[in-house]
């Protein structure tokens, strides 16, 4: 009988993170944290670590810096959101 028990875990693990993976990154609610790793905020906002440095030297990703790391915290991510949001305008 373990067996099922360890395949029915397997079962729900593989069906939440299918759901999770199913969300759009923007929709999901933001854990309360003090910051965010580069990682987590890339995670978030559905960038490359490259592109999340790329906008942070153009000055449209706000971060702040612990020792020599880069931090995010909520408000950065969600200001980034707000100012980034489509309004549903066609594309030209």
């Amino acid at each position: 009988m373990p067996e099922l028990g360890e395949e029915l875990e397997t079962l729900i693990r593989a069906i939440v993170r299918d759901e999770f993976q199913k969300l759009e990154p923007q929709s999901m609610p933001l854990p309360p944290v003090l910051a965010y790793s580069e990682r987590d905020a890339c995670r978030i906002l559905g960038i490359s670590q490259g592109t999340a440095r790329r906008l942070r030297r153009q000055r449209l990703l706000r971060f702040s810096r612990v020792g020599r790391r880069a931090v995010y915290l909520p408000e950065h991510i969600e200001e980034f959101l707000k100012q980034h949001e489509r309004g549903g305008k066609p594309r030209r």
